[in-house]
């Protein structure tokens, strides 16, 4: 039988990554919320002809963006 991992944080480290799980939950939102409304400026604001072109270069920057932090953050994330 394998051994149980739940174990192996005390309360307090527990309360924390709860903490810093959540926190990064609300960080996810308000960056999705954030990136939609750039969208819908950069939509109003860029020429008819070149909009959509546009708003798609800006969604491929977000995704790279989003490789970069994660690819950052990966190391914090260790078990």
């Amino acid at each position: 039988m394998a051994p149980s991992r739940a174990g192996s944080f005390s309360s307090t480290e527990r309360r924390n990554i709860a903490i810093y799980i959540i926190g990064i939950m609300f960080y996810k939102i308000g960056l999705e919320s954030f990136n939609g409304a750039i969208v819908s400026l950069a939509a109003d604001r860029f020429e008819a002809a070149h909009t959509f072109g546009k708003i798609g270069a800006l969604n491929g920057l977000n995704q790279a963006m989003q490789v970069v932090g994660s690819i950052l953050v990966g190391p914090l994330v260790k078990a």
